[in-house]
């Protein structure tokens, strides 16, 4: 079974659905892909996203159904990806799980992060409302915790959550101050319960989302502005972004900024297709002010990472002396039906693309995309699932570590490894001054 022809395949029948695990044992899973995972204190959390395992019966062998927990890791602990312990925090039927949503994480207290977007699977849109709701995931800081929906009168302004459209794919980040981006995406009757009716109607029920949503999470307010941050230099409000990397880094001027990577800009009045997408190159990067919404853009220096580039994940590291260094992993080129195995760095204040270890043939046949990553520990990335070109992924339960201090890519997360310093190559760039 080849993963990426069955991408769009789900089990219709709920009961089928939940008789199968979210965490099959390593000799039964084959594959996760699509979710979203942050850090909130000692943990791990991943959400989201779809599971493909091996199951008795030959009619369902293989076939693959969203995610109906959360999952919890402990970062105190060594493990391997073989050996971990996955704990699981079932939802309640009215949180609906999505895949390629986006996630707002609230490091204040013991942490909760908030849900917003992605698509349904066929049983979940079926019990959803017509109005999109917020759900909000609290944490109990022992790796555990609970879901709920965040409700409408405790969302400002009034009314809001009636005008959104909730989409998937779009690229979303949160700043250090409890702000929470959503920018771009694709809206379909599966992400938007209300679309089902122009679907029925004949009207074009897939869209591009322009523009660019934030979500205060201390005030639980809404904010939707009709364009999107201006790309390479131009301003084209009738462009939307899909599939991109939102990253936000702290301490650059008096807010932070985010950094715009990779997707594909498209026409926001056309049907969602790559032939009316433009690539977002990496050459020449477009980043915001978070609070004052102001776009600026940088040329970068070094080889340039190859696009159109989508569904790849990013993390960042304090790399000291005032650098800082955001590492992506492998994406897919959907034009060319291939997915990329590389990673790279990009090294802050000088601009510059630096390349990292491939991922080896042995972890990502044929590359490796719509995966998600986070920072753990002292200096590993933790990836987690994907799709790619054969039929079962060769990392146990999805879990792929990276450290280029230690060898590069392999099974073994260390929770007490020296801190995170810059590739060599990185570092020889700031010594030539």
């Amino acid at each position: 079974m080849n993963l990426a022809g069955v991408a769009g395949l789900f089990l219709v029948k709920a009961a089928v659905v939940w008789a199968l695990s979210d965490v099959p044992t390593n000799e039964n899973f084959i594959a996760r892909a699509q979710v979203t995972a942050t850090v909130l204190g000692n943990f791990v959390y991943i959400d989201g996203g779809r599971v493909w395992q091996i199951d008795p019966d030959p009619v369902l062998n293989g076939f693959i159904f969203a995610m109906n927990s959360t999952i919890s890791i402990d970062l105190t602990k060594t493990w391997t990806s073989r050996s971990v312990a996955l704990r699981t925090i079932p939802k309640p039927p009215e949180i609906a799980s999505r895949c390629k949503g986006h996630v707002w994480t609230d490091t204040g207290s013991n942490g909760s992060f908030y849900s917003w977007g992605g698509y349904w699977g066929v049983a979940a849109r079926e019990r959803v409302d017509e109005t999109p709701r917020l759900y909000k995931f609290t944490a109990d800081g022992n790796g555990g915790g609970n879901w709920s929906i965040v409700p409408s009168e405790e969302i400002s302004p009034f009314g809001v959550l009636d005008t959104l459209h909730p989409a998937e794919a779009g690229a979303f980040a949160t700043t250090s101050d409890g702000v929470g981006f959503v920018i771009g995406g694709k809206a379909t009757p599966w992400t938007e319960k209300s679309r089902q009716r122009l679907e029925i109607n004949g009207t074009r029920a897939h869209q591009m989302v322009p523009g660019m949503l934030s979500f205060d999470i201390k005030t639980k307010t809404f904010h939707n502005t009709s364009s999107s941050p201006a790309l390479s230099g131009e301003t084209n409000e009738h462009n939307a972004i899909i599939s991109a990397v939102a990253h936000y880094v702290p301490g650059y001027g008096k807010n932070g900024v985010i950094v715009l990577l990779g997707g594909v800009a498209s026409p926001v009045d056309k049907d969602v297709d790559a032939k009316f997408s433009e690539p977002i190159g990496f050459r020449n990067l477009t980043f915001f002010d978070p609070v004052t919404k102001e776009s600026f853009w940088q040329m970068t220096s070094g080889e340039e990472p190859e696009s159109p580039r989508t569904f790849f994940c990013a993390v960042g590291f304090d790399a000291g002396d005032g650098r800082y260094d955001i590492l992506f992993f492998g994406g897919q080129n959907e034009e060319r039906d291939l997915y990329y195995a590389d990673a790279w760095v990009l090294s802050l204040p000088g601009f510059v693309w630096t390349r990292l270890e491939n991922i080896p043939d042995e972890w990502a046949p044929g590359g490796r995309g719509m995966h998600s990553c986070v920072r753990v520990g002292k200096r590993q990335v933790l990836i987690i699932g994907g799709l790619f070109k054969s039929d079962r992924d060769p990392v146990p339960q999805g879990l792929l570590l990276f450290d280029h201090m230690s060898g590069g890519y392999g099974l073994r997360y260390e929770p007490n490894d020296e801190p995170y310093q810059s590739p060599s190559n990185v570092k020889a760039f700031y010594e030539k001054g």
